[in-house]
């Protein structure tokens, strides 16, 4: 529970702020096309990668109360930033679907929050207009996500992260 989790993070005493990658490569939907390639480009530039599925929720709370930056698709493992400290900047990527949960969560908390948009699978940046015709909204929902190394790169300059 929520207690449990304040509690681990008080206990923790020193504090390592460390560059997330919340990974969703066990996720069902939403995946990362490129994953490989991303995840390198954010090995190299400090980032360590999560995979939620494989943490219990005190060892997650106790990883982002200690991140400086998260970066993730946009999914449930976003959720997890109500346990990031003021401050800490985070990082959505999306695809065709977009919704402003976690930009509510940002502000609430006090993060930073940006959202870099992305591709879909077929690597077109759809738009609900053009989409809707095409796919229903589970399908837009679920669609994987495709970015640019250089695209993620110039993004992450540009928020001064690199």
């Amino acid at each position: 529970d929520l207690w449990h989790c304040k509690a681990l993070i008080k206990a923790s005493g020193t504090h390592r702020y460390r560059r997330i990658f919340l990974s969703r490569a066990k996720a069902g939907k939403r995946k990362l096309v490129n994953e490989q390639e991303i995840r390198s480009l954010l090995e190299k530039t400090g980032f360590e990668e999560i995979i939620c599925e494989e943490l219990d929720l005190y060892e997650v709370a106790y990883i982002l109360n200690n991140a400086e930056v998260v970066i993730g698709l946009h999914g449930a493992g976003l959720a997890n930033t109500i346990f990031c400290r003021p401050g800490t900047t985070i990082i959505e990527l999306f695809g065709w679907h977009y919704s402003c949960e976690y930009w509510f969560i940002a502000e609430s908390r006090g993060l930073n929050y940006a959202a870099v948009s992305c591709l879909g699978p077929d690597k077109t940046q759809g738009n609900w207009s053009d989409l809707r015709f095409k796919y229903s909204h589970q399908e837009i929902n679920a669609a994987d996500i495709y970015i640019a190394h250089d695209h993620l790169e110039t993004s992450l300059k540009s928020l001064g992260i690199l």
